[in-house]
């Protein structure tokens, strides 16, 4: 949707797994849980610089580079 939370307080409501939906005294810390936030009070996402795309490039760059044949991959199996 390209949002995010913007003037959200809190969440409207906190999706829980169905393990924790039986146990209602514990706490709900799985990764599956999910929280819903009013989409009225979100506001756009920013968009980032081009000096911050720079950036992430040449990070990305940097990671995706082999130290052994120098080539860029997206994974290198030499080793």
């Amino acid at each position: 949707m390209g949002l995010s939370p913007g003037d959200n307080d809190g969440p409207v409501a906190i999706l829980c797994c169905k393990w924790c939906s039986y146990r209602p005294q514990w706490s709900c810390n799985h990764p599956t849980r999910g929280f819903l936030l009013r989409v009225d009070l979100a506001k756009p996402k920013r968009m980032p610089t081009l000096v911050q795309e720079w950036a992430l490039d040449r990070a990305m760059s940097a990671r995706e580079t082999c130290g052994d044949c120098g080539r860029r991959f997206v994974f290198c199996l030499s080793k």
